[in-house]
């Protein structure tokens, strides 16, 4: 299930992109939008951009967007060979029209990432693009696609539970 994070949460990601007046920040919060699948038999759930830009982001330029969504997978059956994950790409048409691409290729949303220890499990998505790719706010830029995965009965069992965000499992 998807949900918004914080206000705290969201405006320290925000902040990263430069001085911007709280009342922006509070609007750009109250307007985020929860991902949705488009019709019935769509994989992908779309996220929406919070944020706009009032000019073209440049051509191979990174900027990473703070979507103000974390993912919690509680409703799904658990089963001690299979677990799931949330697996971002780009929308198809910004990929095929300006050459939109996540930095890290797919973006993986593990389970343990929501909620843990210095973590709420907000989903940053970082972005560039082949040609200058206009974002206004609302617009669908990314969809997830929830996937399962297996373990190897045999495994040795991890020895250490996740306490951060992006890289805190090891670079």
């Amino acid at each position: 299930m998807f949900e918004k994070v914080s206000y705290e949460t969201f405006r320290e990601a925000i902040l990263a992109h430069g001085e911007i007046p709280e009342d922006n920040i509070q609007m750009m919060y109250d307007t985020i939008k929860i991902p949705v699948r488009s019709t019935n038999s769509s994989a992908g759930y779309d996220f929406f951009s919070p944020i706009g830009f009032p000019n073209p982001i440049p051509a191979n330029t990174p900027i990473i967007i703070p979507t103000g969504i974390k993912c919690n997978f509680g409703s799904f059956a658990k089963h001690d060979d299979r677990g799931h994950f949330l697996a971002l790409y780009p929308r198809s048409s910004l990929g095929f029209k300006y050459g939109m691409r996540l930095i890290n290729t797919v973006g993986i949303i593990d389970d343990d990432y929501y909620n843990n220890k210095e973590n709420e499990g907000h989903i940053l998505v970082a972005i560039t693009a082949m040609s200058d790719l206009p974002l206004n706010m609302g617009t669908k830029f990314c969809q997830g696609i929830i996937q399962p995965y297996y373990k190897f009965h045999d495994e040795l069992k991890p020895t250490s539970d996740r306490t951060g965000g992006i890289g805190s499992t090891g670079e």
